[in-house]
């Protein structure tokens, strides 16, 4: 982390946060948004299964998203942002396997695990994209 990406004191006791931590999370957040809300909308599941889905997405895309500050930072760092897709997408596998009576652990792994890596990869290029569209890439 730089200097400009940490909080800044303004006055005795209030603190601004950084434009650039900001639109990180808002990108973030909204990518990650726009990616659970079919899940929710169109699923008919039950709230556990939601939240068992929130939990993954949160951990696969939107923590590792906020990692992200420019392309160059995507390719470098590739091999730890996999690492978060895999782990999230392990933790949504065992938390529905939980839930769901009909599901098992790594049931559909050999296409599920693929699919989450290339979607997150995805969500992260674009991600990389719209914080240098916002001039937010610093090196």
């Amino acid at each position: 982390m730089t200097a400009s990406d940490t909080l800044q004191p303004l006055g005795n006791t209030q603190y601004v946060v950084s434009m650039k931590i900001l639109s990180k999370v808002l990108i973030a957040t909204i990518l990650a948004g726009i990616a659970f809300s079919p899940v929710y909308l169109y699923s008919g599941a039950p709230l556990r299964v939601h939240l068992a889905d929130a939990l993954g997405l949160l951990i696969a895309f939107w923590i590792p998203a906020l990692m992200i500050r420019s392309w160059e930072d995507l390719k470098r760092r590739a091999l730890l942002f996999a690492a978060f897709v895999v782990f999230g997408t392990l933790a949504w596998d065992a938390v529905t396997a939980s839930v769901i009576s009909k599901r098992d652990f790594l049931m559909g792994a050999a296409i599920l695990y693929p699919v989450s890596l290339i979607g997150c990869f995805a969500l992260f290029s674009i991600q990389a994209a719209l914080l240098k569209l916002f001039k937010q890439e610093t090196v």
